[in-house]
């Protein structure tokens, strides 16, 4: 009987995962997700337009203060620096894809010479701007979403962020569409930037980081 008690309890104990092993499991789960690198990223955002100047009447009247702006860009996360200056990075031809809508009309890239995506990452601000050639309304416009940061507390290097710093900390977030041979430039503010599918904690991790670097910027200041 002692016999048969004594293989129970060792295949009980065979299957029972010990604490430290289980610890050790999660760990590396959690730093494979958020930080691995990808070859293909994808942002999405909306925004809201505030100005609006539309000399050939390209949009017809359709789009107006107010009117929405939504779409997604998939960027490829291992294009390479072109910028020799550390402070500064321009990742050249990184998009590979853009589609969204203005309002009533579909537009889509990358078309055209520009794709670009330059970060810059000063003493005294943080900036990232991505810049593509798109087709609205069956015309060659240029696509652009912008933010900064006044306070430099959003990058630490020039390298392509994979996932976006939160949009609450920021003084500047614009997104906009620009054809000068037509006279349209479209102006808005970016109300969401986010990466598709978000890695798992990122949000809070993000902004909880951004804001101790904020804080430690005043303080040296």
């Amino acid at each position: 009987m002692s016999t048969m008690h004594n293989l129970r309890s060792a295949r009980r104990s065979a299957f029972r995962l010990r604490p430290h092993v289980v610890s050790a499991c999660a760990l590396a789960v959690l730093a494979c997700c958020p930080t691995a690198r990808a070859d293909l990223v994808t942002f999405a955002f909306t925004g809201e337009v505030d100005f609006v100047m539309d000399s050939s009447n390209l949009l017809g009247g359709n789009v107006v203060i107010g009117t929405p702006i939504s779409g997604t860009y998939t960027f490829d996360s291992t294009t390479a620096d072109a910028s020799p200056d550390p402070r500064f990075g321009g990742y050249i031809g990184a998009v590979q894809m853009l589609d969204g809508t203005l309002g009533p009309f579909a537009y889509s890239g990358p078309s055209g010479p520009e794709n670009r995506i330059g970060i810059s990452n000063l003493s005294t601000d943080d900036s990232y701007s991505a810049i593509i050639g798109a087709m609205l309304q069956g015309h060659l416009v240029q696509f652009s979403v912008s933010i900064a940061d006044d306070e430099a507390a959003i990058f630490t290097t020039d390298a392509l962020p994979l996932v976006p710093p939160s949009l609450q900390v920021l003084e500047s977030k614009n997104i906009g569409f620009v054809a000068e041979d037509i006279g349209l430039n479209v102006h808005g503010q970016l109300t969401s930037l986010t990466r598709i599918p978000e890695p798992i904690f990122s949000g809070g991790v993000a902004l909880i980081g951004v804001l101790f670097m904020r804080r430690g910027a005043r303080s040296r200041r």
